[in-house]
């Protein structure tokens, strides 16, 4: 399968865009773990989710990650909020309000 459109590409363990912005993903234990992403354009971190999901749409596998702000750009509330507008809901074994599931 090929994950490729205009401004994406999907290569081994990583997508990336037009804009050099990058996610990180492992696939193990039946799961896909997001691993990093940055985000170097407005939009381009909903763009990436967006393909790590057609992905895991495809392998019928869930998405797992854990919120941490990389830097001082964006807080903690607000990534979780990205997170969950972006699909992702709390894991049921989560305990610090920063672990993450896609279904």
């Amino acid at each position: 399968m090929c994950y490729i459109c205009n401004t994406i590409k999907a290569t081994d363990m990583k997508i990336t865009t037009e804009n050099n912005s990058y996610l990180l993903y492992t696939i193990e234990n039946d799961k896909i773990y997001i691993e990093n992403i940055k985000s170097y354009q407005k939009g381009d971190g909903s763009i990436l989710l967006t393909q790590i999901k057609i992905i895991a749409s495809d392998l019928r596998l869930p998405i797992e990650l854990y919120s941490e702000p990389q830097d001082d750009t964006i807080t903690q509330e607000d990534l979780n909020a990205f997170y969950e507008k972006n699909g992702f809901s709390l894991h049921h074994d989560d305990t610090d309000n920063s672990y993450f599931i896609y279904k």
